[in-house]
C-alpha cells in the first residue's frame, strides 16, 4: 500500500491527536475503484453538527489493508481545515484519479492505493480532551481487529461505492452498496459518476451484466451446482451450492466426511460416528446414548468438571446443547437399567478437562480437588461416585477427592455407576472442582428427575 500525502506513519488507531477534535463527524460514502480504474477513489464525510470544519491537526482517516496490521496502515492527518461547517456538510478526502473523473477539486489528496478494493477498512478519528470518536466501515476479506464495529460488509467499494444509510454503528446495518457514487465536497460540489452497469452489456470490469454472464455457471466457478445470479454486475453466488464436493464451503455443516473439527466426542458423546445428508447437514443419531453435560459455569472454566450420564431420550442436539434437567422415564431402557417398576436406575459418572467444541474457550487444567455437594455423604448414592473419582489416583477423605500431584485431566473420565431413583423423586448432582493453584473453579449442577411410565 502507498504512503498517503499528509501522513504520519505508524501512529496507532487510538492514539492521541492534539488540541480540540472534530467529533460530531462520520464516514459517508468509500469508493475504492470506478469502471476497474483502482486511481480513482475517495472517502466522503459528513457533519452531524455545527463548527466541525476545524480539522486541522485534530483528526485524521486510518486506511487498512485485509490484514489490518498497524505496520501496514497509513494515516492522513488533516493538515488544514474546511471552510463549511453546516449540519450536513461533506468533507472529500479523494485521489486526483477521482477529481480528473468527477471533475471536480476534494478537499484532501489521497494516492491511489489508499483503498484495497477487495478488503480493507477506512477509520475516521478525532480526540477532544478525554473524549475519542472513531467511526470505521471495513468490508470484503478484511480480518483485522473489529473495534466493535461487527463484521466486515460484504460487498466491496469497486466500482460501485459503500454509502452509509443508517448509524447504529455495525457495518452490516449501517452501509449498502451504490451503483451511481455521488462525491460531495466541502463547497457543496457534488458529481453523479454514471454506471453502465445494467445495459446488458458487460463490460471488462464487469462479472456480469444480464443475460451476459461470460459464460460462467455455478459449476464452472467451482460449485457443484446451483443457479449463478448477477447482482450490482457481480455475480450472487448464493443460489450456488458446493454441498457434495466432499469439502466444507460457506454455511454447509458437513459434506461427505467432512465435518470440519467437529466429532461426536467433541460435540459432548461419549463416542459415536457423526453423518451427513445430502443437504450438507449434521446429524448426531450415531453418536454414543452417553454423553457429557457442563453444569453452567463460567464458558472459560466449564470443561474442568462435566457430569456424564446415559439417556437416549434427553441426548444433545445436532449442535451438542443439552439440557440440565435430564429427565428418565421409568422403564425406559435408553436410561432406566433396571426391570423394577417404580424406580429408575441411572448411569452417572464423571469427566474432566474434555475438549469440548461447546466450551471453545474453556482450556485444559490440572485438577486438584474435587467436591461433591450433592447427593450428601448420608445419602447412600454419594459413595460410588467419590469412589469412582478416587480411582483416577486421588485420596478420598468424606466428599472430598485430591489429587497430589494434580490429575492431568485431559480427557478423562471416571467409570459410570448406577444411581437409583423413586418414581417423581429429583436427584440434584451438585460438586466443584479445583483446578492447580486453587484456579479455576468449576462448579457442575444436573438435576436427574425419574418420571412415571405412563407420563
Amino acid at each position: 500500500m502507498r504512503r498517503v500525502a499528509t501522513v504520519v506513519v505508524g501512529l496507532s488507531l487510538l492514539g492521541a491527536v492534539s488540541a480540540r477534535a472534530q467529533v460530531e463527524i462520520v464516514l459517508e460514502e468509500v469508493l475504492a475503484s470506478w469502471k476497474g480504474d483502482a486511481t480513482v477513489q475517495f472517502v466522503e464525510l459528513r457533519m452531524l453538527a455545527e463548527g466541525q470544519q476545524f480539522l486541522e491537526g485534530k483528526a485524521l482517516l486510518a486506511f487498512d489493508d485485509a490484514t489490518g496490521r498497524e505496520e501496514t496502515r497509513t494515516i492522513l492527518l488533516f493538515d488544514k481545515s474546511v471552510n463549511i461547517g453546516d449540519v450536513g456538510s461533506r468533507v472529500l478526502i479523494a485521489t486526483p484519479g477521482l477529481a480528473v473523473a468527477a471533475g471536480m477539486q476534494p478537499d484532501f489528496v489521497i494516492q491511489p492505493g489508499a483503498i484495497d478494493p477487495q478488503g480493507g477498512r477506512v477509520c475516521y478519528q478525532a480526540v477532544e480532551g478525554a473524549i475519542t470518536r472513531t467511526d470505521c466501515v471495513s468490508w470484503g476479506d478484511y480480518a483485522g481487529d473489529r473495534l466493535g464495529f461487527g463484521p466486515p460488509v460484504v460487498e466491496i467499494p469497486s466500482n460501485r461505492s459503500l454509502r452509509r444509510i443508517r448509524l447504529t454503528g455495525r457495518n452490516l446495518d449501517d452501509w449498502t452498496t451504490e451503483l451511481q457514487p455521488t462525491p460531495t465536497n466541502n463547497s457543496g460540489v457534488e458529481r453523479v459518476l454514471v454506471t453502465t452497469c445494467g445495459n446488458g452489456a458487460r463490460e471488462f470490469y464487469e462479472e456480469c451484466d444480464p443475460p451476459n454472464f461470460a459464460g460462467e455457471t455455478c459449476a464452472s466457478l467451482g460449485f457443484v451446482g446451483g443457479d449463478l445470479r448477477c447482482r450490482e454486475c457481480y455475480f450472487d453466488l448464493s443460489q450456488c451450492t458446493a454441498c457434495g464436493n466432499g469439502s466444507l464451503n460457506g454455511d454447509e455443516e458437513c459434506d461427505g466426511n467432512d465435518f470440519g473439527s467437529l466429532s461426536c466426542s467433541r460435540l459432548g458423546f461419549a463416542g459415536g460416528e457423526l453423518a451427513c445428508s445430502e443437504t450438507c447437514e449434521r446429524s448426531t443419531e450415531g453418536c454414543d446414548p452417553t454423553f457429557d453435560v457442563p453444569g453452567g459455569g463460567s464458558g472459560s472454566s466449564d470443561c474442568l468438571v462435566e457430569w456424564r450420564l446415559t439417556n437416549a431420550a434427553g441426548r444433545p442436539d445436532d449442535d451438542g446443547k443439552v439440557k440440565r434437567k435430564q429427565r428418565c422415564v421409568d422403564g425406559d431402557p435408553g436410561c432406566d437399567l433396571d426391570d423394577v417398576v417404580g424406580t429408575c436406575t441411572v448411569a452417572v459418572g464423571l469427566c474432566f478437562g474434555r475438549e469440548d467444541a461447546r466450551l471453545p474457550e474453556c482450556g485444559v487444567r490440572p485438577l486438584e480437588e474435587w467436591k461433591l455437594k450433592r447427593p450428601k455423604t448420608d445419602d447412600e448414592r454419594s459413595g460410588p461416585l467419590l469412589d469412582a473419582v478416587a480411582a483416577l489416583g486421588g485420596t478420598r477423605v468424606e466428599n472430598e477427592v485430591t489429587f497430589s500431584p494434580p490429575l492431568d485431566v485431559a480427557d478423562t473420565c471416571t467409570e459410570l455407576v448406577t444411581v437409583t431413583l423413586a418414581v417423581k423423586e429429583t436427584l440434584k448432582l451438585k460438586s466443584r472442582g479445583v483446578g492447580q493453584g486453587n484456579r479455576p473453579k468449576d462448579g457442575d449442577t444436573v438435576k436427574v428427575i425419574c418420571r412415571p411410565a405412563d407420563s
